[in-house]
């Protein structure tokens, strides 16, 4: 199928002729059928307030932990502690930390978390089970969700497992329509106010992101509203 963007430093449509999600002005999201269709939506992009994107404040605060946290990352965490092997767990992006007490309730291990507004003391050293939920939407670009994803892996003792969590393309896509959120780059603006910012992520952008920082046997898993990929680092 024939698809547009716009390179973002002429403002100018252009046919793509990159490869399926490997263009380098984005994903799917930013690409459209015809030429005028490029162009409106990168004018409408362009004719957007200044903002200032605050993640932080989309953190929210959770009565009980997430669901990567009770079906698949408490689930390895588990298998650990009853085997008796040492653990030693990173919640990457933790928030306002609900995750970190759900998996310090295992017992049997250490159980660290880093964010760098809620709990900003830089994890030291290595762990052999990274999580990392819900992060990656809230961060404003390609290049900088690649950057974050990296340094978070950077953590990961070879051998070691990673489990990065990331809400849908379609369930942001339908939360877009539904609420009327401005597209901003490759996502939305959800609160100009606040400066909160939500891009949902495909199957192939997460496998895509996950292969690029060096993450290796990667599964993904779907379930309801999100995708989570998990993977190991051979060194």
């Amino acid at each position: 199928m024939v698809k547009y963007h716009v390179n973002p430093k002429t403002g100018e449509p252009g046919l793509c002729g990159a490869q399926a999600n490997n263009c380098p002005f984005g994903g799917g999201d930013v690409h459209y059928p015809t030429k005028e269709a490029a162009r409106s939506a990168y004018e409408k992009t362009m004719a957007a307030p200044a903002f200032n994107f605050k993640p932080h404040l989309t953190a929210i605060s959770r009565k009980t932990a997430s669901y990567p946290a009770k079906n698949f990352v408490g689930g390895h965490l588990r298998q650990l502690v009853d085997s008796g092997k040492p653990s030693r767990l990173l919640d990457y992006g933790c928030g306002r930390g609900t995750d970190v007490e759900f998996y310090r309730s295992f017992g049997g291990g250490e159980v660290y978390g880093y964010d760098p507004h809620w709990a900003p003391a830089e994890p030291e050293g290595q762990f052999n089970v990274v999580a990392m939920s819900y992060v990656l939407n809230v961060v404003e670009s390609k290049e900088k969700r690649l950057e974050v994803l990296k340094k978070a892996s950077a953590s990961l003792a070879p051998g070691g497992e990673m489990f990065v969590s990331v809400r849908s393309h379609s369930t942001i896509e339908k939360e877009a329509a539904k609420n009327g959120w401005t597209p901003r780059g490759d996502g939305y603006i959800t609160s100009l106010q606040r400066g909160t910012f939500q891009k949902g992520l495909t199957e192939e952008e997460l496998q895509q992101l996950g292969a690029e920082a060096g993450l290796t046997d990667l599964k993904l898993i779907k379930h309801p509203d999100a995708l989570t990929l998990s993977g190991t680092k051979i060194s």
